[in-house]
């Protein structure tokens, strides 16, 4: 006969509140932090704690009732997220975040409002009137630049509270407490001393893993990869988070000052200028690949010929640089030679194959040249990365009419039309179409159901 093993019942403390598309890229590392930090079986995430055959809302509302803390993991489609009916699903009864964070307000647990890359706390009148006490809770903000470091707070937040429960829970009789309060008299200044000591090393551990050369490493690499790639605002914010900590940091001053001779470039400041500054940039770093690329830029508007040999030099030295094939496949098709710029603009892709401008630029190209089929097929790769890109659903229209596909076509021209028929004013619905719509939608909430109607009808999902 064998033995059944009797599996222990965990104790739950924390519990992990968040929408699995929304948080997916974050969950794991706070779990495993959080889980590390205070034990197996002490931390309840729902892919994690409940398994295959047992009930689904029961077992979220046992471990609501026993935990002491919830985290409710943030990040910008919070709110947004919708039902199939195209429902705010935060406005469902159904709905398991929302049924989360209630059972944590009525039972007046901590709640830590977890924002991910400085996404908002939500507004009370984009809650529900269950929900809009949450937005009274501090939040504690984690960047994933820094998201060890923000773990480590989130940490020491929730030990925080956890001992609070400790206090408030333990009973201790008459004779101990007695004896409790001699040791805190005759131990109670060493052990306040000890803890600052404690506090002060671990702010001075915290400092210097944030101050590590390897973490500046960090940000120069993806700044530079970002220059490669012609994404300069983000390749500005990798190098200031390195002159923030550390003002005379070379290689990061060195970014920003490409930056700002690219901008030079763009605003067509004097030639003499930009040439001085490139030269005198050159004899600093002779093998950096960008300051070749901004001189043949340089030329890009005035002498082409002179560009498409400077940019042939750039590839041919640094083959990496997806930015030198993208340029060079512009000015081929300012020349009218698609067959080229196809050519640059596929070669910019197999560097950099998730790039919405390089992406962009090809499928107009293969449009204009009636190649409608890998039009298609290139458009609707855009709005797999982001279904947000609105000038991309016009272009995908026509696409699909010179395809001769009239199925696919009328319902996105639909969608398009009640967008351009609703309430919303002229300005801002160029600036929707000229990809700024999510800014519109964050911004305006009386237009958000326009929005929204118009995603669900355009969605990949539908072509």
């Amino acid at each position: 006969m064998s033995k059944t093993s009797v599996i222990k019942k965990p104790s739950y403390d924390i519990f992990i509140s968040y929408r699995r598309h929304d948080t997916k890229y974050h969950t794991k590392p706070i779990f495993d932090a959080l889980e590390k930090a205070f034990g197996k079986g002490h931390v309840f995430l729902d892919i994690k704690s409940i398994l295959p055959g047992e009930k689904f809302r029961e077992k979220i509302l046992d471990a609501l009732h026993e935990s002491n803390v919830l985290i409710a993991l943030i990040e910008k489609e919070w709110v947004a997220t919708q039902d199939q009916d195209g429902q705010l699903r935060l406005f469902s009864a159904d709905d398991f975040v929302r049924l989360e964070i209630e059972t944590a307000l009525s039972r007046e647990i901590p709640i830590i409002p977890v924002l991910f890359d400085q996404v908002p706390m939500p507004k009370k009148e984009d809650l529900p009137d269950a929900l809009k006490p949450f937005t009274d809770y501090h939040a504690i903000e984690i960047s994933s630049t820094r998201i060890g470091y923000d773990i480590k707070r989130l940490t020491d937040a929730i030990s925080i509270h956890l001992d609070k429960d400790d206090e408030h829970t333990e009973q201790e009789p008459e004779e101990k407490q007695i004896i409790t309060k001699i040791k805190d008299q005759l131990f109670g200044s060493y052990a306040r001393l000890l803890v600052s000591l404690v506090i002060m090393a671990m702010i001075i551990i915290a400092t210097l893993y944030i101050m590590t050369p390897s973490a500046h490493q960090d940000y120069l690499t993806k700044g530079n990869q970002y220059l490669n790639t012609g994404y300069y605002q983000k390749a500005a914010e990798q190098f200031k988070a390195i002159i923030t900590h550390d003002p005379t940091h070379q290689g990061a001053n060195i970014g920003l000052k490409k930056i700002v001779i690219h901008q030079m470039i763009m605003d067509s400041k004097s030639t003499d200028i930009i040439e001085k500054e490139i030269q005198m940039l050159k004899e600093k770093n002779p093998d950096d690949p960008h300051i070749d690329l901004f001189r043949a830029e340089l030329f890009a508007s005035t002498d082409q010929a002179q560009a498409i040999s400077l940019y042939q030099q750039v590839i041919q030295n640094h083959p990496h640089l997806a930015e030198a094939y993208f340029a060079l496949g512009v000015i081929y098709q300012k020349k009218k030679d698609s067959q080229n710029a196809l050519l640059m603009y596929q070669k910019a892709l197999d560097v950099a194959p998730l790039n919405i401008r390089y992406l962009t630029n090809k499928g107009d190209l293969l449009f204009r040249s009636q190649q409608y089929d890998e039009c298609v097929t290139t458009f609707q790769n855009i709005l797999k990365l982001d279904q947000h890109v609105l000038l991309t659903y016009c272009d995908l229209i026509h696409a699909l009419r010179m395809k001769g596909n009239m199925k696919k076509a009328p319902t996105i021209q639909k969608a398009c039309k009640a967008l351009m028929q609703s309430e919303m004013n002229r300005d801002l619905l160029k600036k929707l179409v000229l990809f700024q719509a999510r800014q519109i939608y964050d911004a305006h909430v009386a237009y958000r159901q326009h929005i929204r109607t118009f995603w669900n009808d355009v969605s990949c999902k539908n072509k």
